[in-house]
């Protein structure tokens, strides 16, 4: 019999508490046990996976070391869009499938990210709680702007950030874009504007990070991007927090610089040092990485990663594995 193991069943059942059957009788309908464990080390990841035909994992550290045993797997699914856990050259030079779930929560993310912009348009945090502390009347910390007359400028153009652009858009914001990845067409059918990382960085009032974080993309916005940005402009980050240098946003928030801040994701997550730098602003709304969530999102993500689990183990090389161009490319 076949098998697909999920590594950290301790942080699955966190995020998604349920019984486990539909994935157990889906995968048992093909032939495939589930087996559910939870490794802490490089050593019991390959004890558990070392004959696996797929590995699930949460936030496992699917690393070279690890890969290299898994002697027997077609496909490691990360439950998410990101997969930074996972060492994709590592998958490649091993011929494994190197999988996410991309579109599975598209909506929820882009709904969060405009959230948090309007959030820090309209200060509703802030003020929220001042009411609360009693201070009515106290005085804004920075001026509200009309939402009409700001332009919006999205770092990445993948599905999450075209949706982020739309309903910007609705709004009447001027929304322009970086992705050096796509065509021209992806932003002409968008009607958003192309335009350079520095040409965010200089014109965007609003700046909604929206690009994968991996070896080229850590610190994407640091201190040199800081220094071009506009006085007073807003960083919204539901992307990854490594993106962003944490220290370089807060100087930046220090200085007026940034005027206010969004953040569902942030370095070094989760932060439960109270003292940590970035919590002590008043201007900077955070939540605990949870753009992603809603009850359809989670069913759709779970059903798409036992699909995925299934085409691998079944010898099809799956449309959603990252590095299904490289793994062709082995094959010419």
């Amino acid at each position: 019999m076949k098998k697909a193991v999920l590594v950290d069943g301790d942080s699955f059942q966190h995020l998604f508490p349920h019984d486990i059957n539909y994935e157990r009788e889906t995968l048992a309908a093909h032939g495939i046990e589930l087996v559910v464990t939870q490794v802490n080390t490089d050593e019991e990841y390959i004890a558990a996976c070392q004959d696996a035909d797929a590995v699930l994992i949460v936030f496992a550290n699917t690393n070279r070391n690890v890969i290299s045993q898994l002697k027997n797997c077609k496909a490691l699914i990360r439950y998410g869009v990101g997969y930074d856990v996972i060492d994709v050259d590592a998958a490649t030079d091993y011929n494994i499938a190197a999988c996410n779930i991309p579109h599975y929560c598209s909506e929820e993310v882009a709904v969060h990210a405009c959230a948090l912009i309007l959030d820090c348009v309209r200060r509703i945090t802030i003020d929220d709680r001042n009411v609360k502390a009693g201070k009515w009347s106290e005085k804004a910390s920075y001026a509200y702007s009309r939402l009409s007359n700001l332009v919006v400028g999205t770092l990445g153009f993948g599905n999450i950030a075209r949706k982020v652009a739309s309903y910007m858009k609705a709004f009447g914001c001027r929304v322009m874009a970086y992705d050096p990845y796509l065509p021209d067409t992806v932003f002409e059918q968008a009607g958003v504007q192309r335009v350079s990382k520095e040409d965010i960085c200089r014109n965007a009032d609003i700046i909604s990070v929206h690009i994968p974080y991996n070896k080229e993309t850590h610190h994407t916005l640091d201190q040199a991007e800081f220094s071009m940005m506009k006085d007073g402009v807003m960083i919204v980050n539901t992307a990854r927090g490594g993106v962003i240098n944490q220290d370089a946003l807060c100087d930046a928030l220090d200085s007026g610089k940034v005027r206010a801040a969004g953040l569902d994701v942030l370095e070094g997550e989760p932060v439960t040092d109270r003292n940590a730098r970035i919590l002590q602003y008043s201007n900077v709304t955070i939540t605990p990485h949870r753009g992603a969530q809603s009850t359809e999102a989670t069913h759709d993500l779970i059903v798409q990663v036992i699909e995925t689990a299934i085409t691998a183990i079944e010898g099809t090389l799956p449309e959603n594995a990252v590095n299904r161009k490289a793994l062709l490319e082995k094959k010419m």
